[in-house]
């Protein structure tokens, strides 16, 4: 982590800011930026923030190996664009000692929006698995919040809750 911009202090302020350029043999030039901030309110508390672009190519077997242990025929039903998102993301964390002991609180917000997805649709039809591109919306929205605490050398305590927001569009219908 290599802070590029930090008034006063590179303790305080880190910007990080990148960008990609990829040339694929088949889908030409990708342009992939990328984006990180984290600031340090103080030693104890920190808020981190990310932005950019993910691109890669399906790879439809590798990735699903099990549909060929099924009996289902495999249905590639056009040719398969690369995969391509835009993500964005929050974390804050704070450091504290309670009753002797450590304890960290943290809080994740993370989006994902797609504009292009391999989809794997095995609910169509229940004797084969189609592959085909994205047609309409597909996004997923995740929040984390955790409490740990050390309650004795090298153990801890740890409240988590984790929720999930996932939908993607199948045969005209957005679902989760």
């Amino acid at each position: 982590y290599t802070p590029l911009i930090s008034p006063n202090s590179t303790k305080k302020l880190g910007i990080l800011a990148g960008l990609r350029a990829d040339y694929h043999n088949l889908y030409g030039l990708f342009i992939i930026p990328r984006l990180t901030v984290k600031y340090n309110f103080d030693e104890n508390t920190v808020v981190r923030m990310n932005a950019g672009r993910g691109i890669k190519t399906a790879r439809i077997l590798a990735e699903n190996i099990g549909v060929l242990a099924s009996s289902r025929s495999i249905n590639i039903t056009e040719a398969l664009q690369p995969e391509d998102a835009w993500n964005a993301g929050i974390n804050f964390t704070k450091n504290a000692i309670f009753l002797e002991k450590e304890l960290s609180v943290s809080v994740d917000l993370y989006s994902t929006r797609f504009n292009n997805q391999v989809i794997i649709d095995r609910e169509t039809n229940t004797n084969e698995v189609l592959f085909y591109n994205l047609k309409g919306r597909s996004f997923s929205n995740s929040f984390l919040a955790s409490v740990i605490y050390n309650i004795y050398h090298r153990t801890e305590l740890k409240f988590a809750y984790k929720y999930n927001d996932v939908q993607t569009t199948y045969e005209g219908t957005l679902q989760q």
